[in-house]
């Protein structure tokens, strides 16, 4: 029981690593990408001992650690057996010797999460020992080690489905309570690389939305509908409002630059410290070279795919009344 909670509490020195990841990328990670990465390092030191292939004429010892494939039916509840095909590692917890089959009998458990965990799981609230033969004829073979690279252990999650949750419930409290973190719908990074957004274009957005959801409440409304349809195709409405901002912007940036491109501006420290600052013009500008302010008119076909909520609206406005008025017509009883 300590083990477990070893592996899901959540300490400093946890939270170091889930730093140094993050510093290695800018982009935000999920709660559960973390966790995962957290699971892996807190159980990088069972991957460490050699793992040893199964067979039963081979010998093995208490704390070895065997790989053994599977493709069988497993026990996994009172009234479920599911198929599992697959390999998996297990240790050898105990190891006892039975005269009548001339072979050793291993006691192993499994540290993994999946199908066969629930299988294991099972056999341990059942008080069934899982074991393998093995050392059969006693000749004492030494087994052969497994290529690391076929390890199931690293594609496979290395804590239980609960474990996990455990896990991702205290990382989610210690990323919360430390400064160095921030999070953004379930997305975390470090503090340090949080871009500030300015206050305007918080109201900017918060302005925007507030006006999307008033429009697309409007289109409750059939007159409302039809009086913002209408706007737009006689260039009084928000489409045209929109261009007009954006014309704006655009105007005003080209002046800056035909005005100021041309200006020099020198600062000079003094030695008490104090600074002095002049500005001098280049190239002087012909105003009348400067650009004049125009605004191209919403065309027909940007106030169509500009409306179609508005259209839509109409139509059902106009197709259910109808609709239903036909329905009752057809079963009046002119009797």
């Amino acid at each position: 029981m300590d083990k477990d909670n070893n592996l899901t509490q959540v300490t400093e020195e946890n939270l170091a690593y889930v730093e140094k990841e993050l510093e290695q990328t800018s982009r935000p990670l999920t709660l559960a990408e973390i966790a995962q990465k957290l699971a892996f390092q807190k159980t990088a030191n069972q991957r460490v001992q050699d793992v040893l292939k199964y067979d039963p004429a081979w010998k093995y010892e208490i704390g070895d650690q065997i790989y053994r494939e599977y493709d069988e039916a497993l026990t996994v509840s009172s009234k479920t057996v599911e198929h599992f095909k697959g390999a998996v590692v297990l240790k050898v917890l105990n190891k006892l010797y039975y005269k009548d089959f001339q072979c050793e009998m291993l006691e192993v458990d499994y540290t993994g999460g999946g199908l066969f965990r629930k299988y294991i799981d099972y056999m341990k609230k059942t008080k069934t020992q899982v074991l393998l033969p093995s050392n059969c004829e006693g000749k004492g073979l030494a087994p052969e080690k497994m290529d690391s690279a076929e390890d199931p252990r690293l594609s496979e999650l290395p804590m239980t489905d609960r474990d996990m949750k455990t896990l991702e419930k205290n990382l989610h409290a210690s990323l919360s309570k430390s400064a160095r973190f921030f999070s953004w719908n379930d997305h975390w990074q470090l503090s340090k690389n949080q871009v500030a957004i300015p206050e305007e274009k918080i109201k900017a957005i918060e302005k925007h939305i507030q006006e999307t959801i008033a429009g697309n409440l409007s289109l409750i409304s059939p007159s409302a509908a039809f009086t913002r349809f209408l706007t737009d195709v006689c260039g009084t409405g928000e489409i045209d409002k929109a261009k007009y901002l954006e014309a704006v912007k655009i105007h005003q940036q080209t002046l800056d630059r035909a005005l100021f491109s041309h200006v020099n501006k020198t600062t000079v420290i003094m030695p008490g410290g104090s600074t002095a600052s002049a500005s001098s013009i280049g190239e002087l500008t012909d105003l009348k070279t400067l650009p004049s302010f125009s605004i191209r008119k919403a065309s027909l076909s940007e106030v169509v795919v500009g409306n179609l909520g508005s259209l839509v609206s109409l139509a059902l406005w106009l197709i259910a009344p109808f609709a239903a008025a036909y329905v009752r017509f057809l079963k009046y009883d002119v009797r």
